[in-house]
């Protein structure tokens, strides 16, 4: 960005207000830029080094719009990043591949205790955890949870990745989607 031209006159510094008006317009219209594509492209987090081009001026000036802009971009960025929900649903609508057999049934649950998902199996019903990356000691121990208050005498695992053992009567499932 082109910087402004200061004047010494014998009143004092000046700029042609021309110059600062154009200042204003090529950094507004970088910010509204930023803005657009990062609702567009919000899986390019490099939209922040383009920030950088704009004035110190204006970013001393509008620190608040700098911010919002910002965030902005990184929130438009995570927004597109798959979360656990988006697993559920991924995994419910392919179960079959995984487990042929299975029928989803909806079960009255505790509170404190709810499963991701429940699954019949051969009259059998049993706790399904998924993780969106690991299955580990943690998410294990809340699969066991399940497992001892409703009495289910299986588990399903569901994740990337198995970061734990896990006993016999636990299936894990490599899951990516």
């Amino acid at each position: 960005m082109n910087e402004l031209k200061v004047i010494k006159t014998q009143d004092g510094l000046m700029v042609d207000s021309r110059d600062v008006a154009e200042m204003v317009e090529k950094n507004l219209t970088l910010l509204n830029d930023v803005c657009v594509r990062s609702l567009t492209e919000p899986n390019k987090l490099a939209l922040l080094d383009e920030l950088d081009l704009v004035t110190d001026a204006l970013r001393h000036s509008y620190p608040f719009l700098m911010h919002a802009v910002r965030n902005l971009v990184v929130d438009s960025f995570f927004k597109v990043l798959p979360n656990e929900m988006d697993m559920h649903a991924s995994f419910i609508s392919r179960i079959n591949e995984f487990l042929p057999t299975a029928e989803i049934i909806g079960r009255k649950d505790s509170i404190r205790h709810i499963p991701d998902l429940w699954v019949a199996i051969d009259g059998d019903e049993i706790p399904v955890e998924m993780k969106l990356n690991g299955f580990g000691p943690k998410a294990l121990r809340q699969l066991q949870r399940y497992m001892f208050f409703y009495k289910s005498k299986q588990g399903i695992a569901v994740a990337r990745s198995l970061n734990c053992e896990i006993p016999d009567n636990i299936t894990f499932i490599e899951f990516s989607f």
